[in-house]
């Protein structure tokens, strides 16, 4: 593994590149394994393990890091839940350390933030080199460094990455530090952490995953398990609740004097301005009761936040169904998924053209039932076109194709989006000038094929959809942008240049109705599950305060006449729903369109700025159940058609 070495560094091989490597990936763990000395099951750590530790500062393990550092070291796949504070850096900095020391392979470390990244670099021991994919790039390409850390869109949401890998070092395994972003973020939000663990193995021949946290509660390890391939039983730890954390409410009358008995507080504000009257009140209260000088001598803590930066509030009044629109705002239904399906997967013309085909008619009989002619075609979708089609935003729409891609059949493949519409500018209108440029660019003399008037580019420009036109060529796009770069003695002053942004895939196109309704069923149910997955932990944190805070029982009682309001007044809400119809009569409502306005959540085809301004509809049926309130409008909409 060293330079000039011959090896493999996916299986381990001798006379093969990795790009041509007939066997399974993983091998390169089992042939390190040989350096340390380490059996599959090996608990105790050897001496280089130890010595290692010695260099970076340690004298000894924490509870949980010796068994997870040599499951990693041992090529096997860990989830790894502790506390913080309790030292789940060093699980992957001491097995990069050890990799990087026999091999010269290098160590990816996911992290959500760019801060985060930045704090791990600064506190990583001097024995260590780790750089950002924000920074430097050139000392993980030269070896120089043992850690490289980047963002799950850095590893999966650029082509242009890939480049950056050629140069580099093989990677030993793969760490996704705060795993449970994997379930908790990657719906709606950021979900390239769907796609992360695919693009890993796939792309890189990645075997060997480390997932670390302290916030995954038993559910939520089980599903960053199952994405990262982990079994039960490579978990190592819970983090449990600690003994000094206590959940408590309260209410106080005069404002002016809470927290000045307390050791400790966090302070929730919606202003910055609020947040510094509170911090002028604690120096009022250090002037008789000495809070200030504990404060600056580190005896007392307080935190304060800007409300926009929290995820979880503490409710108060209708705070409960405020956040339930959020959740809301990225719900599908059904017939939402059928359109997305049906333009993904649209049907092409692989059985067609074989059919046509006498020679191969003997062959197309001769296939087994359950195998494919079409091998699948490079697609793209107008990303902003989709967006006002499902009426969804871009997030949301990304997750949903992210969870197309993860289906077991693996029917669609995600690429990085691009610029799908291709431009080209004629000077003049000049059609002999444009059969010129033709001669010396294949595609564009293609295209011109595909219209026998020879009208195309009479009006001085032509447009098309490029990945279409490659497809139909049987290239691949990333051969297209290259040919369309006309000779400079044949361009005649003719422009090419590449335009809107497209979701870019390949996908089969002979599916049957069979498994078209499957998909739909499939991606549905997912999405409508995770829907129900959230409102669940939202009521849990509501009724956690509940617990805690009975007295006040205004702020709770309307949670339970919701359902009794559906049932006794549904008449009044069809009506509702009727005038909203006859309000704007042009537009073209959906269910779920409707439900939405009646809640105050924004779309891109019902933006608030303009539905939100009146308030006859706008929010005006807050506390109704979101699906309850959507099938009634359905049922409006079909009626009054």
């Amino acid at each position: 593994f060293g330079a000039g070495s011959d090896l493999c560094f996916r299986c381990g091989g001798k006379g093969h590149w990795a790009s041509e490597c007939p066997g399974e990936a993983g091998g390169f763990l089992g042939f390190l394994r040989g350096f340390f000395g380490i059996k599959q099951r090996e608990k105790h750590p050897p001496e280089e393990v130890l010595e290692a530790l010695r260099i970076l500062g340690y004298n000894s393990f924490r509870p949980g890091q010796a068994e997870a550092i040599m499951r990693v070291l041992s090529g096997i796949s860990t989830l790894v839940v502790l506390p913080t504070g309790m030292g789940k850096s060093l699980c992957y900095q001491l097995p990069a350390f050890l990799y990087h020391r026999h091999s010269g392979s290098i160590s990816l470390v996911i992290s959500p933030l760019v801060s985060l990244m930045d704090d791990q670099v600064s506190g990583l021991p001097s024995a260590l080199k780790a750089v950002c994919i924000h920074s430097n790039l050139s000392q993980s390409q030269s070896g120089k460094a043992q850690i490289l850390l980047l963002s799950p869109e850095s590893l999966v949401g650029s082509g242009s990455f890939s480049r950056f890998f050629r140069d580099f070092p093989p990677v030993a395994f793969a760490c996704l530090d705060e795993a449970h972003c994997v379930s908790q973020w990657s719906h709606n939000f950021r979900p390239a952490y769907l796609r992360i663990c695919k693009v890993l193995r796939e792309r890189f021949g990645v075997r060997c995953f480390l997932g670390l946290t302290a916030t995954a509660t038993a559910a939520t390890a089980r599903d960053v398990a199952q994405h990262l391939g982990i079994p039960p039983e490579n978990g190592i730890g819970a983090a449990g609740i600690p003994e000094n954390l206590r959940l408590s409410v309260s209410v106080d009358s005069d404002r002016d004097q809470v927290g000045s008995d307390l050791r400790s507080f966090q302070g929730i504000s919606n202003s910055g301005k609020k947040n510094w009257k509170i911090l002028g009140k604690i120096r009022f209260w250090g002037e008789f009761g000495g809070i200030w000088s504990k404060f600056m001598e580190k005896f007392l803590k307080c935190w304060f936040f800007f409300i926009n930066f929290l995820f979880f509030f503490l409710p108060q009044g209708q705070d409960l169904l405020e956040l339930r629109r959020h959740i809301h705002e990225n719900s599908v239904d059904f017939l939402t998924v059928k359109i997305l399906i049906q333009r993904v997967f649209a049907p092409c013309k692989c059985l067609e053209i074989h059919g046509k085909n006498q020679e191969n008619s003997k062959e197309i009989s001769e296939f087994p039932k359950n195998s494919r002619i079409c091998r699948g075609h490079e697609r793209s979708i107008p990303i902003q076109e989709l967006v006002e089609t499902l009426d969804l935003r871009e997030e949301a729409i990304q997750t949903l194709l992210c969870l197309l891609e993860l289906h077991p059949e693996k029917f669609l493949e995600l690429f990085p989006p691009l610029r799908s519409r291709c431009r080209i500018r004629i000077p003049g209108n000049s059609a002999a000038a444009l059969r010129e440029a033709a001669r010396g660019c294949p595609p564009l003399g293609f295209l011109l094929a595909q219209d026998p008037s020879g009208s195309l580019g009479i009006s001085g420009f032509l447009e098309f959809d490029a990945v279409a036109l490659s497809d139909s060529m049987g290239w691949e796009f990333r051969r297209l942008p290259i040919q369309l770069q006309i000779p400079a003695g044949k361009s005649c002053g003719i422009q090419v240049e590449f335009q809107e942004f497209s979701f870019f895939f390949r996908a089969y196109g002979d599916l049957d109705g069979r498994e078209l309704d499957s998909l739909c069923q499939f991606l549905n149910s997912r999405a409508l599950e995770r829907e129900k997955s959230e409102l669940r932990r939202l009521r849990s944190c509501f009724r956690a305060f509940q617990r805690n805070f009975r007295e006040i029982w205004g702020f709770w009682g309307w949670e339970f006449g919701i359902l009794l309001w559906l049932k006794d007044e549904e008449e009044e809400i069809r009506a509702e729903i009727r005038k909203l119809l006859a309000a704007f009569p042009d537009e073209e409502f959906t269910g779920r369109a409707v439900a939405r306005i009646f809640h105050g959540i924004g779309s891109p085809r019902f933006p608030s700025r303009i539905f939100g301004r009146d308030r006859r509809f706008w929010r005006r049926l807050l506390p109704l159940e979101f699906r309850s309130l959507s099938r009634l409008a359905s049922q409006e909409i079909l009626a009054s058609r």
